[in-house]
């Protein structure tokens, strides 16, 4: 790597040139060869600072704004652009005038709001249909402004703004976390890193990578982080979300496959794909009452749900035997997208070639999530406006929350020294939720997840605190 020398490092260096190579010997400070030789350092540092500033303007790193996404242009097409802002989705819940006497087909653009903030509006984006007999239904809506402006804390929606009249109440349960804004410099900068270190494809970082970088959906993806379990060598889970923590809810019925074992036996048996959990294969068995089907046993068989295949044990079956699946789910959506993604496809290798290793599992699922809700004390430097410094701190600690990848604990040290870095926090704290305006606050622990789930914010209330003089 190319580091620039400084003038004394030259100058020594020309200096002792000057005495090898000559009768020269009055080395002392200021004397004839020891200025001709800071001259000749100072010249040739200025030539090194020179070529530093043009390997620099090569590295995207050092770059910002329209001159980042210029130096990630020059990388192969299509690999590393800045994403653009997502209008924030998420589930609310309606309450009808009493149980429905027939379905109920809500239009695309049914529409609620905030009634502390009016001008922010929530609307379905497709038909839906409520069946009879429903006094609620969950309904996902879309946000009328897209970035982080479009997110909203939890019970914030309770105005119905143009909806069926047999509607009567709204109320989102969670907040909406995942509006996100223009894809910053910084979130860039860390993709086109993921993206220099997936070129051998099959590591962790470039399967992060592939699905940051999908775009196959309306949503944008706010997570994906690889969890290896050490007991299953071999197999590795890709944990994706929008923020919503609903993407594992996007399923259908798998379609039911049976047939007759042929002569030659059977050991595989296929299926839709990716199914949400192991499909179990089922074989015909008489009995005095009738045939029957029941589950092969679990030594018989091996299950690859993501990729809709069955392997099966030779002596399973016996030819002319009836065999079968027993009913399945399988994913649609992101998952089911990225999942084809990493698997690939071999009849359009460009758009599709593959990220796994042969040899390899990956299944890509979604994460349980973890809703976390607290209180943070802050206190002002004197003179700096209060509601800057609140909407700075919201900011800023739903940035760290949604950063935060499968697993990781939530420390409050983070929060604190994330808070602690913006301009005009004098102190902060950080305590359970609805303590933090009692006489006796109660102070908020770490929280460390499990394995599979992901922590993400559910409500949060900066509570301003006037310094005590």
């Amino acid at each position: 790597m190319y580091t620039a020398r400084t003038q004394d490092e030259l100058a020594r260096i020309a200096l002792g040139a000057l005495v090898t190579r000559s009768n020269l010997s009055d080395v002392a400070q200021g004397s004839v060869i020891d200025t001709l030789a800071q001259s000749m350092g100072a010249l040739a540092a200025d030539i090194e600072q020179r070529l530093a500033l043009v390997r620099d303007a090569f590295d995207f790193r050092n770059a910002t704004g329209a001159e980042l996404d210029a130096r990630l242009l020059e990388l192969p097409p299509n690999s590393v652009e800045r994403l653009a802002a997502t209008a924030a989705t998420g589930l609310v819940n309606v309450t009808f005038n009493g149980a429905l006497a027939s379905d109920l087909i809500l239009e695309t653009g049914t529409s609620f709001t905030s009634s502390t903030n009016p001008e922010l509006i929530y609307s379905t984006f497709e038909e839906i249909t409520i069946l009879a007999g429903n006094t609620q239904a969950e309904l996902e809506v879309v946000s009328s402004i897209e970035g982080s402006l479009g997110n909203c804390n939890a019970q914030a929606i309770d105005t119905i703004l143009q909806a069926d009249p047999l509607i009567i109440s709204v109320e989102n349960t969670s907040a909406f976390v995942n509006g996100s804004d223009e894809e910053t410099d910084s979130a860039l900068k860390r993709r086109a890193l993921l993206y220099l270190q997936s070129l051998a494809r099959a590591q962790g970082p470039a399967l992060e990578f592939a699905a940051l970088s999908y775009t196959g959906q309306p949503e944008r993806l706010s997570l994906a982080s690889i969890y290896e379990p050490l007991d299953i060598r071999g197999y590795s889970e890709l944990y994706i979300d929008d923020g919503t923590g609903t993407l594992g809810n996007r399923t259908r019925a798998g379609a039911i496959y049976n047939g007759t074992v042929p002569a030659s036996g059977l050991t595989e048996l296929y299926h839709d794909a990716p199914a949400t959990d192991p499909v179990v294969p089922l074989k015909s068995v008489v009995t005095p009452t009738g045939t029957v089907f029941i589950p092969l046993d679990a030594d018989k068989y091996t299950s690859i749900p993501e990729r809709g295949v069955i392997y099966v044990d030779p002596t399973a079956y016996f030819a002319g035997q009836q065999w079968s699946l027993g009913n399945y789910e399988v994913y649609t959506g992101p998952i089911a997208n990225i999942q084809r993604l990493i698997e690939g496809d071999p009849s359009n290798p460009n758009q599709s070639p593959a990220w796994r290793a042969a040899g390899t599992r990956v299944r890509v699922l979604s994460p349980s999530i973890t809703r976390v809700s607290f209180d943070v004390q802050i206190t002002p430097v004197s003179g700096y406006d209060i509601e800057s410094i609140q909407t700075a701190s919201e900011s800023a600690i739903n940035d760290l929350m949604a950063g935060l990848r499968i697993g990781q604990p939530l420390y409050i040290a983070e929060i604190i020294e994330t808070l602690m870095s913006l301009d005009g926090v004098l102190n902060t704290r950080v305590y359970q939720a609805g303590s933090g305006t009692q006489q006796t606050p109660q102070a908020l622990d770490d929280i460390y997840p499990p394995p599979r789930q992901v922590i993400r914010l559910n409500e949060l209330n900066i509570i301003p605190v006037i310094e005590e003089t």
